[in-house]
């Protein structure tokens, strides 16, 4: 079964957040870092909508989300 938690690219930081959804309602999900694309300088938007030079972080997905560019980790 695919999900960041399984692939490659992905690291986890030990935070945890309840799920809404109601069937799945109880059950923790735990968030970590998609290391697939290296933040690129001047993404990072302020308030305005344009860049402000600094770095954008690594995006923050949940364990359970998975994308197009999924890689099962070998580990």
């Amino acid at each position: 079964m695919k999900g960041c938690r399984r692939c490659t690219y992905w690291q986890g930081t030990g935070q945890q957040l309840d799920r809404d959804d109601p069937a799945i309602m109880g059950q923790k999900v735990e968030f970590g870092l998609c290391r697939r694309y290296a933040p690129q300088p001047g993404t990072a938007l302020n308030g305005s909508g344009a860049g402000n030079g600094e770095d954008s972080p690594w995006p923050k997905v949940a364990s359970d989300e998975w994308c197009g560019e999924w890689q099962p980790d070998v580990n």
